[in-house]
């Protein structure tokens, strides 16, 4: 993108390279393809989170250690979509916005709370997604490269160089690396140390299995002194992703994989069971025709109670990332599903998220086809208009 080029990422390798110069641990991912495992029990009908226990891992007799050094207790996520083939996904392949969508999910889901055995963590956010493109990476790539984009991004660009910043950089198609994802960290100006892990593209539940892996080895073990498997690595780290590799479930559409928990000696997936589905009515825009002014907010009712509700699209994304389904009638009565989609606008790499109904035959049962909700409560979070 324009910032960055105007930055000259491609000359600036050699200021990382050396402040990178001695060696550094990592935490490789997974080989291979993803195996869906079925729990080993059924969530109770009600609940909102439970701890689904997953087959597979390495057995009761595994042990856990903690080398005293740093575990993350919050983190802010900023996903890196690096280089042009991201412009150029083949039909029926993971999207951006496939992958994003994913990414939100699993970070809005319980998945993560089974962490707090290992370290008092108060949750994840999806800060934000950045477009890289106009500097792409080798064909073969290793972790250096991966953590340079991240550190330029942070040196020289949005990115905020902070205690509970994390970054993950997904790789376009036709890149290729024996490992499906690796997590390691750079080390910023600032001279403080920055988790960085990297997710090689594939098949979309390849993708969001590998992710969920390198994310909860980097909040436990961020430095390679924190949670790991016993026996422990100092170059290679041994982590509670590695004791569950491949094992994962789709939840709530999304695949996740299991990770080790020294309480329950099992590969374990906390999961949310969603139990609401809403129907939109009615949406509230500044100029309810033009389509590059965004959504303010949306009303409709639940189903099956009939209970109305409004929420502005901001509300209406989380809700979506946590597994809650929308939908719009149309006045032809055909239904569609509504979904996030992201947009990168072209003054700047950072991608704006928002919700649109999935494209079919009609447009009567599109957002912008609804009518003005009333004017109501939420009319006072947007002053102007």
């Amino acid at each position: 993108m324009e910032l960055l080029e105007n930055k000259g990422i491609a000359n600036m390798r050699h200021v990382f390279d050396r402040l990178h110069s001695k060696p550094r641990g990592r935490g490789s991912g997974p080989q291979g393809d993803p195996v869906m495992a079925r729990p080993n029990s059924t969530p109770a009908g009600g609940a909102d989170t439970v701890i689904t226990i997953v087959p597979g891992g390495p057995g009761t007799g595994t042990t856990v250690s903690d080398g005293g050094g740093r575990k993350m207790t919050s983190a802010k996520l900023y996903v890196i979509f690096w280089g042009d083939g991201w412009k150029s996904v083949p039909a029926g392949s993971p999207s951006i916005d496939d992958v994003l969508n994913d990414i939100a999910s699993i970070v809005a889901s319980p998945y993560l709370d089974g962490l707090r055995e290992y370290t008092p963590f108060t949750g994840a956010t999806l800060e934000a997604a950045y477009f890289v493109d106009g500097y792409n990476p080798p064909g073969s790539f290793t972790s250096a490269d991966t953590d340079y984009v991240a550190w330029y991004m942070m040196a020289y660009g949005p990115i905020p160089e902070e205690l509970d910043t994390i970054v993950c950089v997904m790789m376009p198609p036709g890149i290729t690396n024996s490992l499906n994802g690796e997590h390691s960290y750079s080390i910023v100006p600032n001279l403080t140390t920055v988790p960085v892990f990297w997710v090689r593209y594939r098949s979309r539940a390849g993708i969001s299995c590998a992710f969920s892996h390198e994310l909860v080895e980097t909040i436990t073990d961020p430095d390679g002194s924190g949670i790991q498997v016993d026996p422990r690595g100092i170059i290679d780290w041994n982590e509670i992703g590695d004791a569950c590799n491949n094992v994962c479930q789709s939840i709530n559409g999304v695949s996740v994989q299991a990770y080790w928990s020294a309480r329950s000696l099992a590969c374990i997936i906390p999961v949310y069971v969603p139990v609401v589905a809403r129907q939109i009515t009615c949406i509230r825009k500044h100029e309810h025709a033009d389509a590059n002014h965004p959504i303010r907010w949306v009303g409709g009712i639940d189903i099956p109670s009939g209970q109305s509700f409004q929420m502005t699209q901001t509300e209406c994304i989380a809700a979506i990332d946590r597994g809650e389904s929308f939908i719009v009638q149309g006045a032809d009565g055909r239904t569609a599903a509504v979904r996030v989609l992201v947009h990168f606008p072209p003054w700047g790499p950072q991608g704006i998220r928002y919700i649109a109904t999935v494209s079919d035959k009609s447009k009567a049962d599109n957002l912008l086809s609804l009518p003005d909700c009333p004017r109501g409560p939420l009319d006072h979070l947007f002053p102007y208009g």
